[in-house]
Formats: structure tokens, C-alpha cells, sequence
């Protein structure tokens, strides 16, 4: 890469994963590929799919630390691993750490260079059985009370997301909200004879009433995500007369979800590439996201973006990411979301009306805008 004096840094962004599906592993890519633009960047990964992040613009290191999902044994499995890896870390002056998997490498970095910790929240554990519903209070005392203290600076997403930090962290924590930028490219690198043919792979027809959801599908694995309430949709909709409106439920699923969901009539997309899931998301008529808890959530603004009206719970950064009864619908629970999910099936003119209302609002969120706050932190 060429040497610019002014603005050339070496950056090793540090993350649990680079694999397809993700959200946090998108936003790693999106600001890895900008940043090398103008910047030495290489990607520090546990786990890496190899045949998606391929012919990258910076350099992929994969490292074997093993992951738990407790997060004492996490931090403890990392932390005998640093030494190992000492010799690499010398190479770079500034770290980004996407997530907390590198939490206890903090002590040691901070003294090699300049340490930005990325903060992308902790999701609830209500609804875990046994130690898994404690996880989320031991990941908020270990970082309030200890690893938040290390970075020169941090980032969030959302207000939403910084209001819950400790005092000491929000002073240096700035808020830099995610783009939208990669589905609208990926939407428009095909023609109308292509985007037929992906469509057709997932049984969806253009002319299709589509209700889309995007996310991690089993709610028994993770409860905040709530996604039972999509067969509660699928029943709604058969009641009033609607059963030809469709449901596809993109996403990772785990144990019988995918069983579950098609008994009940839902259809589910696994494993969807980002292209895929750009065409898929532009011809539904409405995304819905039943979740509890989100930091920010991607998929709104990603389907705003393609022009789709949304509907999601009033909780957490949603009112950061939608305008109420503009972009989209923020119902207090299942009731009103299903009779706004309705409307917007009916009703043609609401629904292109909201739709345009949103790709507008979307033009607020870039990545360009995105990695050049990053910058500014360097």
C-alpha cells in the first residue's frame, strides 16, 4: 500500500468473528475496506470464513483462542493466548476492538498504542436458564468496573447504548451511528433478470405480499429476540383473511427452529448472502422486528434504505433508528404491531408513502460518514 505521510496508520481491528451473518462481523468488513483506503488495516479473528472474506483489502490473521460463553472462562482462555501473539501486536500503533472477546489484551495494548473499544452493548439474559442468566451482569460489572477504564477512547451506536455506560466511559465514548451503504450496492449490481432468478431460489415472487424478518431465529436460544412472535403473525394473518402473505424468516438458526417455523408456515432462508439478502429485503412489503432488546438493529435501517417501511417494538434505539408513523410503526406490543403489519399489507398508497419516507431518512446513515468519525479518533 502506498505511504501517505499524513493520514497512513497501522490499524489492527480485533473481533470474535468474520464469518457471513453476523451483524458485528458486517460492520467489521464495511469499516475495514474503507479504512484501507488511506490506512495499513489488518483483521485480527477467532473464527473466519474463508470463502466469504476472500481477496480483502487487508490482511486477515486468524488466531486459535477458544470461545465459551461464559465469559470468565472467555477472558481467562484469551488472556493465556496474549503472549503468543505479542510479536504481531508490535507491528501495529492503533487498535480497534470490536468485541469483548479481547477485553483482557486491554492492560497490554493500551501501552503499545492507542486502544479504541468498540461498545456494542449487552443483550439481556432473561429468559437463559441456569448460569446463562447471569451473563450479562458478570460482561457489565467486569467492564464497568475494570476493562472500560483501559481505552483512550470508545465507540457506541446508539445514545440508546451509551446511556448505560458508567460515567467515566461516556465522557470518552462517542457515539457513531452504523451506514446502510452495502445493501442498496448489493441491491443494484443486478439486473431485473438476475433478481428473479435469487428469488426464485427462495420461492418468493416479486408480486408477493412479503412480511421479512432479519436475525438470529430461535427464540429458545435467545429469548430476547422474541421470534415466536412471527408464528403468532403467521396466525394472525391466516385469521383476517391473509394467508398468502408470506413470511421469511432470514437468518442462523439453531436447533429445531427451521422445523418449528415451517410447521407452522413460516418460511426460513439460512446462511443468505448479503447480495441475496438485499434483493430479498427490497421486494418485501414490511420488515418486522419482534425483538426486546436491540442496540441499534441493523436490518431497520438496512430495509428503510431499499425503500421498506418497518415495524419494531418501541424499546431500546429503535426511535434512533425509525421516525414513529413515518418510516415506520413502533407499537408497544404484539397487538398493535400486527394490526400496523395489516395496514401496511392493504394499504398500497401508506405503504409507498412510508417506504419513500424512509429511503429519505436513511440517507442520514453512511459508512463513508461512519469511518470518517472513526478517523477522527485515530
Amino acid at each position: 500500500m502506498a505511504k501517505n505521510k499524513i493520514t497512513d496508520k497501522r490499524i489492527l481491528i480485533l473481533t470474535e468473528r468474520l464469518k457471513q451473518g453476523f451483524g458485528v462481523d458486517l460492520v467489521v468488513h464495511e469499516q475495514a475496506k474503507r479504512l484501507a483506503l488511506r490506512h495499513q488495516v489488518a483483521i485480527m479473528a477467532v473464527e473466519v470464513d474463508w470463502e466469504i472474506f476472500k481477496d480483502t483489502p487487508y490482511a486477515i490473521y486468524q488466531i486459535p483462542i477458544p470461545l465459551f460463553f461464559n465469559p470468565i472462562k472467555q477472558d481467562w482462555a484469551a488472556y493465556k493466548m496474549l503472549r503468543e501473539f505479542k510479536g504481531q501486536l508490535e507491528m501495529f500503533e492503533i487498535f480497534i476492538i470490536q468485541t469483548p472477546t479481547f477485553n483482557t489484551w486491554l492492560p497490554f495494548l493500551t501501552t503499545r498504542g492507542k486502544v479504541i473499544l468498540n461498545f456494542y452493548g449487552n443483550s439481556p439474559s432473561t429468559g437463559y436458564r441456569g448460569l446463562k442468566q447471569y451473563r450479562k451482569q458478570i460482561f457489565d460489572t467486569l467492564e464497568h468496573s475494570w476493562y472500560f477504564r483501559y481505552p483512550q477512547a470508545m465507540v457506541t451506536i446508539s445514545k440508546f447504548l451509551q446511556q448505560t455506560l458508567p460515567l467515566y466511559a461516556k465522557r470518552k465514548c462517542q457515539i457513531i451511528p452504523l451506514g446502510y451503504n452495502h445493501v442498496t450496492e448489493a441491491a443494484q449490481a443486478f439486473n431485473p433478470l438476475q433478481k428473479t432468478n435469487i428469488l426464485r431460489q427462495y420461492f418468493i415472487d416479486a408480486r408477493d405480499k412479503l412480511v421479512v424478518y432479519v436475525g438470529r431465529l430461535s427464540y429458545h436460544e435467545n429469548p430476547y429476540k422474541n421470534t415466536y412472535d412471527l408464528i403468532k403473525l403467521r396466525r394472525s394473518l391466516n385469521h383476517h383473511g391473509l394467508a398468502k402473505v408470506k413470511i421469511l424468516a432470514i437468518g442462523l438458526p439453531q436447533g429445531e427452529i427451521e422445523a418449528e417455523f415451517y410447521q407452522e408456515g413460516v418460511m426460513v432462508a439460512p446462511h443468505v448472502p448479503i447480495s441475496d439478502l438485499a434483493v430479498l429485503m427490497e421486494v418485501a412489503t414490511v420488515c418486522f422486528s419482534p425483538s426486546l432488546w436491540e442496540g441499534f438493529n441493523l436490518p431497520l435501517l438496512e430495509s428503510q434504505a431499499l425503500g421498506v417501511p418497518v415495524v419494531a417494538y418501541d424499546l431500546g434505539a429503535h426511535r434512533e433508528m425509525v421516525l414513529p408513523n413515518q418510516t415506520g410503526y413502533l407499537p408497544a406490543n404484539f397487538d398493535q404491531a400486527q394490526k400496523q403489519i395489516r395496514n401496511l399489507i392493504t394499504d398500497t398508497n401508506l405503504r409507498n408513502k412510508m417506504g419513500l419516507a424512509a429511503q429519505t431518512w436513511s440517507h442520514g446513515f453512511s459508512w463513508g460518514k461512519n469511518v470518517k468519525q472513526i478517523e477522527a479518533l485515530l
